[in-house]
């Protein structure tokens, strides 16, 4: 009696094809009554969990169905069966679309900030914390040592970066 792989040689020969060609076949049909099973459970699954992406469904089938799918795969299936959920992309807010101040005068505008650092300009202030106190004390020996008479008609805005130092209120 031949073996199987010698019968299906010589028909092969036969009739002409390659022995590879048959096994493709027979594994494409295999393969298409799955990916029509696979569509079935991922129709159910979608209609069960509308917000599930690919790879949550992929780890549903090979957990807990059991099936040895892959998740390009699953992308595909659900891709050309038009299920697949559009990724939302967030873009960062922007906190404003105004342009800077242009200034008229010196010392019409002062841009105000923290650093960890000491710098000898108009107004600092040494410690070991970054605290509001102290960043107001800062701010009040560069205004002294600019406005020694006062700083009222003067005209003069703050713009800062809103940080936590400028924003709180100090108690004193």
């Amino acid at each position: 009696m031949r073996e199987k792989g010698e019968i299906l040689k010589a028909a092969c020969e036969t009739l002409r094809t390659s022995r590879s060609a048959h096994y493709r076949k027979a594994q494409t049909k295999n393969e298409s009554v799955l990916n029509k099973e696979l569509i079935e459970k991922l129709k159910e699954l979608r209609l069960g969990h509308p917000f599930w992406g690919y790879r949550r469904m992929t780890a549903w089938l090979h957990v807990w169905e059991g099936y040895a799918v892959n998740r390009k795969r699953i992308h595909r299936l659900l891709r050309e069966n038009g299920l697949l959920i559009e990724q939302v992309r967030h873009k960062a807010l922007r906190t404003s679309v105004r342009s800077k101040p242009k200034t008229m005068r010196p010392n019409q505008y002062w841009g105000i900030d923290m650093t960890k650092f000491v710098l000898s300009s108009l107004g600092w202030y040494l410690s070991l914390r970054a605290k509001t106190s102290e960043w107001k004390e800062a701010l009040d020996q560069a205004l002294i040592n600019k406005f020694p008479w006062g700083v009222r008609d003067h005209g003069l805005n703050l713009i800062s970066d809103n940080g936590s130092q400028p924003t709180s209120v100090v108690s004193i």
